[in-house]
């Protein structure tokens, strides 16, 4: 059967008995992300919002990315997010990839001033505890990112 549905905003499908929420989150790893969310059962379809290949590019969008994991961690409380890649993610996994993320940020912001070269600044932070089933490098990129996004503020 094809797609019939189309909405604009968060909506509860029924689906024999069983309520399933789309949740329209926003911008945060593509243009417009929607999870799926089953209350009954505490498990969310996160698409790429958590996946270990997944990384903010910006501060601000890893800001924004920080709170909607804050949302689906603390207010939705899943026992199971199924990611977008790879595999599936317990609290523990999901909470350790929030942590990632804010600390990435924060030690960019932390080590950063505007004389600074990005390798320098790089060379300081240490996200190794969040790596070992990640991307090794990706963090690189993300970092970079961030970096050229604070040069354009000074």
């Amino acid at each position: 059967k094809t797609p019939d549905v189309l909405f604009e905003r968060n909506t509860v499908l029924d689906l024999a008995g069983t309520e399933v929420h789309l949740l329209h989150l926003g911008a945060i790893h593509s243009s417009s992300d929607t999870v799926v969310w089953i209350p009954s059962d505490k498990v969310l379809f996160a698409g790429d919002i958590f996946a270990d290949c997944s990384l903010p590019m910006s501060l601000e969008g890893g800001k924004k990315w920080i709170k909607v994991m804050d949302y689906i961690l603390d207010e939705l409380q899943p026992e199971i997010i199924v990611p977008g890649h790879g595999e599936v993610y317990d609290r523990a996994r999901a909470e350790n990839q929030r942590e990632y993320f804010k600390s990435l940020i924060e030690q960019v912001e932390k080590n950063f001033n505007p004389t600074i070269k990005n390798d320098e600044l790089i060379a300081k932070i240490d996200v190794s505890k969040y790596i070992d089933h990640r991307p090794r490098l990706a963090w690189v990129m993300a970092a970079n990112g961030m970096i050229g996004e604070l040069r354009k503020r000074k």
